[in-house]
């Protein structure tokens, strides 16, 4: 019985698997017919033509990318006048032979394709019934000396084989004439991982032990242990596609250390950000202008969970120069020694789940505004306004007039608490085409709801509002508050449209806005962001909160270069810009600090290595500048806190705990999120929201509020 359940829970799996192969097709071609890559034999192979979203579009354009690369290379290096061999393992609906072919790239080489049986034979129906693809093989035979040899012509050939048979496989090496003595690259894209760790490394194996001149390609997930990577093995999971060997071999070295151990001579690896990078200028600008994209955040994690691996021997040692194929860790970073704690504020209580939104403080209530997340069962960009009280991490209750429609849809917007309960909403966008410049003023007001209090003007705003040794209703201050904190609070919104004048910022999003001091008047200052015609901005603007007049200052001393996603903090008189997305997609480090005084910029130096991050948040507390979270995809794991003392400029990093799936602590994604220091609470950090979509894995959308502590 367990001979036969084992049989059955590997037929399921194994179909599982070969899914993957339909799903990844009509992706590919989604990707082609856009322009990201040529290739115009995908649509005689796909069966259903869909447009993919941008982020999976621009996913299958660097796995193509990558693969065609590590191809070319291996056809390009000299082999004395010998034939060349290709084995694409795995190879599922894939038309490189054919792309290859029609290009004149496969002169003198053969290449030979294998996958399950029920793959290959659906993928010969299709070569027989598309001329375009049947008028590319030569001399085919008509009958062949093994079930499992299903084409065989003399340039291409297509074996229907399962590859945990190593000795099918073999034999059917032999009767295809395979020279194992040729210079030969063996091809896995995304199939290793989904073959148990002792059966890809038997198969690993023998592809060195069979071959004398070789060379390995594989493209395949790593990570396993972080926030997206939990959310990628439990996709694959839910679809019945276990990624096997990800667990036994998570980390790019312990990759290369595998293929040593199993006979290849030498071995390097890339992460596909290293490899984006390298691509040049003009191609990087090419892909920008395919279709609007602004998933920043999505496509450096997919990038940073997904390898290229090339091992080498024999003849072929030399094929790939490690100046093209460097680790992503080039610059060593140690991980840090401290871990943060996540604990959840309420368990039993309400969930804020969005991204791209923005939090205020009003009187010890947070103020949520906007982004993307769930609504009537669909995801989609939000408009609506939700309060949570920070001692608790509760819900409060918000009461509305007409004036709340003013608000609408929108995300990586910016709110400013300006004083007397008033939040000043500025910029952000609807889609990647569409960037606001407008403003709004969220009015907040309270009422008690109990019976000792319901007669009561609790209106009483911030202490700093009021005058000295004012009486507030024949109660002091201090009383007056003790009384609404002490019943339960509803909170009252009205909204007004901004009507600005002066040199109004042009539409922006991804940038920053601080409330400041400025010779004794009560500024905002908008720094940065990004709009559809321009991937950074470098501007400042002023706007005085009295006359809503803006000001456009020209930056002194050492500013911040152009940049989006970045974090600003004030403390005192000073705004601290630090981070961000700069040129080309550059992850920057800096941290630049101006004097509202003197409107005098200056670059903090910092003592130790600062990690290049964007898409975090951060405070000061003390003399010490915290970031939380960020996009960081050179490191691993991740960083959730650092803290930079700004007397001398020393980092502190503390690094994210397992998010592996079967931990206690949540799956928490720090980057498009808002966090709110909380001095009263331990020094704690309230994180709201945050999280994104996941490339094909789904969008994970953290549960929130938790709080981060060290």
């Amino acid at each position: 019985m367990s001979r036969i359940h084992s049989k059955s829970s590997k037929s399921r799996s194994d179909t599982a698997v070969q899914g993957t192969n339909d799903n990844s097709i009509v992706s590919k071609h989604s990707m082609a017919s856009l322009g990201y890559f040529q290739d115009d034999f995908l649509q005689y192979v796909v069966a259903k033509k869909r447009r993919r979203a941008p982020l999976i579009n621009r996913g299958y354009y660097i796995r193509a990318k990558v693969i065609n690369h590590m191809i070319t290379k291996f056809l390009q290096h000299p082999s004395d006048g010998r034939k060349r061999q290709i084995l694409s393992l795995g190879a599922g609906f894939d038309t490189a032979y054919f792309r290859l072919k029609s290009e004149g790239l496969l002169e003198n080489c053969v290449f030979v394709e294998i996958d399950f049986p029920d793959v290959v034979k659906r993928k010969a129906a299709s070569i027989h019934r598309q001329n375009k693809l049947n008028c590319l093989l030569e001399d085919v035979e008509t009958s062949t000396s093994s079930p499992q040899i299903v084409i065989n012509s003399p340039g291409y050939k297509l074996l229907g084989i399962d590859l945990t048979d190593l000795q099918t496989l073999q034999a059917c090496m032999k009767a295809c004439d395979i020279d194992c003595s040729l210079p030969t690259a063996a091809l896995s894209e995304c199939v290793i991982t989904y073959i148990s760790a002792k059966n890809s490394s038997k198969l690993i194996q023998w592809c060195s032990d069979y071959f004398e001149n070789a060379v390995f390609i594989t493209y395949e997930q790593i990570k396993p242990d972080d926030a997206f990577g939990r959310i990628m093995c439990g996709h694959f999971k839910k679809v019945g596609s276990l990624l096997r060997g990800i667990s036994s071999y998570p980390s790019m070295s312990s990759q290369e250390e595998r293929y040593l151990s199993l006979g290849w001579e030498q071995c390097s690896t890339s992460d596909m950000n290293v490899f984006f990078d390298s691509l040049q200028k003009k191609e990087r600008d090419r892909l920008d202008a395919l279709e609007p994209f602004d998933e920043y955040e999505e496509w450096h994690l997919k990038c940073a969970h997904y390898i290229v691996l090339t091992a080498e021997k024999g003849d072929c040692k030399g094929v790939y120069k490690t100046a093209e194929t460097t680790t992503v860790n080039s610059t060593k970073i140690e991980p840090p020694t401290r871990n943060v704690t996540i604990k959840t504020f309420n368990q039993d209580g309400p969930s804020l789940q969005r991204v791209g939104h923005t939090c205020s403080v009003v009187d010890g209530i947070a103020v949520v505004t906007g982004g993307f997340g769930s609504s009537d069962g669909k995801h989609k960009r939000l408009s609506d306004v939700v309060a949570i009280d920070v001692k608790s991490g509760s819900m409060i209750d918000l009461i509305k007039d007409d004036s709340y429609e003013l608000i609408g849809a929108r995300m990586f917007h910016t709110a400013t608490h300006i004083g007397s309960g008033t939040v000043l909403i500025f910029g952000g966008r609807t889609s990647p085409t569409r960037a606001l410049d407008t403003g709004l003023l969220l009015k907040f007001t309270f009422q008690a709801t109990n019976s000792d209090s319901e007669n009561k003007d609790t209106n009483y705003g911030k202490e700093s509002d009021r005058p000295e040794n004012c009486a507030l209703n024949e109660q002091s201050y201090a009383e007056k508050r003790r009384l609404v904190e002490d019943c339960n609070r509803t909170m009252c919104l009205k909204c007004e449209e901004l009507f600005m004048t002066g040199a109004i910022p042009s539409a922006r999003w991804r940038h920053s806005t601080s409330y400041v001091q400025i010779k004794g008047q009560d500024k905002v200052v908008v720094f940065g962001g990004r709009s559809p015609s321009h991937s950074n901005l470098g501007d400042m603007f002023i706007l005085d909160v009295q006359t809503f007049n803006w000001e456009k200052v020209e930056a002194k001393g050492s500013p911040p270069f152009p940049r989006h996603s970045h974090s600003a903090a004030v403390c005192n008189n000073l705004l601290i810009i630090s981070g961000g997305l700069g040129s080309d997609l550059q992850h920057l480090n800096s941290v630049h600090i101006l004097d509202t005084e003197t409107m005098l910029w200056r670059e903090l130096g910092c003592a130790g290595q600062l990690i290049p991050r964007y898409s975090h948040t951060s405070h000061v507390a003390g003399d010490k500048l915290w970031l939380v979270g960020g996009i960081m995809p050179s490191v691993h794991p991740p960083i959730a806190l650092t803290s930079i003392d700004l007397m001398d400029g020393t980092v502190t990093d503390y690094a994210m705990p397992s998010q592996t799936a079967g931990y206690d602590t949540p799956c928490l994604m720090l980057h498009n999120h808002c966090s709110l220091y909380l001095p009263s609470n331990g020094g704690k950090i309230m994180i709201l929201g945050g999280g994104g979509n996941c490339f094909s894995f789904g969008t994970h959308l953290n549960d929130t509020p938790v709080y981060l502590s060290v």
